[in-house]
Formats: structure tokens, C-alpha cells, sequence
């Protein structure tokens, strides 16, 4: 049985993924939450990995737990080679494991009433706020 708090996740993914479809980006969501990134965005050469975090299903905090902190901070600062995406294959009715050569921008993106903040990780390790 799925719980709760993974489908308030899941929503807040669509929700992100729909704010950025409606602003002209081409988005991804990784299935089942599998990897560092919840959403791939692409709006020409830019390339967004995307954290998505739901207050109500992450104990009203607004920030990362420590541990996505750190990897996510890890990728910003030197990216890997090769980025394990797992997205669902509506054709194959199965999730399917992408190897994709790209680098990603790293994004966190959390409600905040009235909508969705988001912050960018830079290859130094630092968030600042960042709007789409």
C-alpha cells in the first residue's frame, strides 16, 4: 500500500512539473522517486535536475534532510558522467532505466504559500533563490 506521504509527494511533483510545462519547459518525473531527482527539466540547452519536497510530506521543513543536501550539493559542485534516470514506458506498461550523458542544473523546488519556490544549488555548494 502506498502511504500518505508519497502521494502528497507525488502530487507536488505534478505540480512542478505542470508550473514548468506551462512555462514552456519539456519535463520528466522520475518514476517512483528512484535517484537523486524527482523531475528532468529542458527548455533549449538549459538542463534542470529537480528535488521536489512537499511540506506536508516532509514534516513542514522547507529544506532537505541533510543527506539530500549533501548529494545533491556533491552533483552540483562535479557533476557525474552519466545520470541513472528511471522513468515509467507507458509502450513497454514497465519502468525503464535511461543512462543519460548530460549534465543537470541543481534545483529544489518546495510549496510556499501562494506556490512553488525554488532554489538552485551552484558548483560551489551554495542555494540561492532562483525563479522560473
Amino acid at each position: 500500500m502506498v502511504g500518505k506521504g508519497y502521494n502528497i509527494g507525488r502530487k507536488f511533483e505534478y505540480e512542478v512539473r505542470d508550473y514548468l510545462t506551462d512555462r514552456g519547459w519539456l519535463v520528466k518525473r522520475a518514476y517512483a522517486s528512484k535517484g537523486m531527482f524527482d523531475l528532468l527539466a529542458y527548455k533549449g540547452d538549459v538542463k534542470l535536475g529537480i528535488q521536489a519536497k512537499c511540506l506536508k510530506s516532509n514534516k513542514n521543513r522547507a529544506y532537505l534532510s541533510p543527506k539530500e543536501n549533501l548529494e545533491l550539493c556533491e552533483y552540483a559542485i562535479a557533476p557525474t558522467e552519466d545520470y541513472e534516470f528511471i522513468q515509467w514506458e507507458k509502450k513497454y506498461h514497465s519502468a525503464v532505466l535511461r543512462i543519460l550523458p548530460e549534465q543537470f542544473t541543481v534545483i529544489h523546488a518546495y510549496n510556499k504559500f501562494p506556490g512553488i519556490q525554488f532554489r538552485q544549488c551552484d558548483n560551489s555548494g551554495v542555494w540561492f533563490d532562483r525563479n522560473f
